[in-house]
Formats: structure tokens, C-alpha cells, sequence
């Protein structure tokens, strides 16, 4: 299996509880987390045509999409409010669509 990190972890703001429930978007593809999910990085199984600083979709605002707030924090029986203050203030943001 081709495995991709993505430099986003516990210390970013997903619980490590989460583990293998989460999904990423990389070009209109989902593909599952993998593993654990480390301070500063987790990983999710990997297309061969991926390459190093590609952007990765890790929230949407689709409330259906498995990425969004709903979705993961319900994954982690976790209110929304809850997950959206647990991510950090550092992170970019960025309203995509």
C-alpha cells in the first residue's frame, strides 16, 4: 500500500481518537487515514501521482461529506463546537469554492 503524510495532527486539532475514521480529499478523491494520528502528522493511503506540497482538503463545508465538521465530530462523539475550538489558531483557513 502507498502511504501519503499529510503534516496535520493531534497538536493541529484532530483527535487522536480518530484514528482510521477520518478522510482526505486530494483532487476530488477521498482516501482514508491510515494509522495513528501523530503530534504533527497522520497519513492515509496514497495515489502514485501525489506529490510532495499537493494540497489536501482535511475539512469541507458539505455537511454530508465524511470531511465535514459534522461527520468527524460525531466520529469522535465530540459536539462540532467542540472540535472547531480544539483546532489550532495557526492553522490556515481557507474557503475553497
Amino acid at each position: 500500500m502507498l502511504v501519503a503524510t499529510v503534516p496535520f495532527g493531534y497538536a493541529e486539532g484532530f483527535p487522536r481518537c480518530l484514528r482510521e475514521k477520518l478522510s482526505y480529499r486530494w483532487k476530488k478523491r477521498t482516501f482514508v487515514q491510515v494509522g495513528s494520528i501523530c503530534m504533527n502528522l497522520s497519513m492515509c493511503k496514497g495515489d502514485t501521482k501525489m506529490k510532495i506540497g499537493d494540497k489536501i482538503v482535511l475539512i469541507e463545508q458539505d455537511k454530508d461529506s465524511p470531511l465535514s465538521v459534522q461527520h468527524i465530530s460525531a466520529q469522535a462523539e465530540m459536539i462540532p463546537y467542540e472540535f472547531l475550538v480544539g483546532l489550532d489558531k495557526g492553522i490556515r483557513r481557507e474557503v475553497v469554492g
